[in-house]
């Protein structure tokens, strides 16, 4: 039974191209599940800086909108010819105790951030 032999040799050799076939396709679905990780990572890491630099922009945004009435404020205050009470100058020292702390917390939380 010579050609049931090689029939079986042939069968067998094709069985294991099969197998290492299948083991580089497993070898090469990891390394591309690495990568897609790897990927992953790294673009939710931009999306967070994004969002990061987002809020600290928007906290420097209100607080220039801040200082801008507040100067306003104060041009408006230095223009009129009425004279101060007390509660306009408490007015305007709270106004500028509250521009302080905003400030104080953009640069707690940007220093934070970087």
């Amino acid at each position: 039974m010579p050609g049931k032999k090689s029939r079986l040799t042939y069968l067998n050799t094709q069985r294991q191209i099969l197998l290492a076939e299948s083991e580089l396709n497993r070898i090469h679905l990891l390394k591309d599940l690495e990568l897609l990780q790897s990927e992953w990572h790294h673009v939710s890491g931009m999306a967070k800086t994004a969002v990061s630099v987002t809020s600290s922009v928007a906290r420097a945004g209100a607080f220039v909108l801040f200082a801008r009435r507040l100067w306003r404020g104060f041009k408006r205050g230095a223009a009129d010819d009425a004279p101060s009470t007390s509660d306009s100058k408490n007015g305007f020292i709270s106004k500028v105790l509250k521009g302080v702390s905003a400030g104080f917390s953009f640069l707690d939380t940007f220093r934070a951030r970087h």
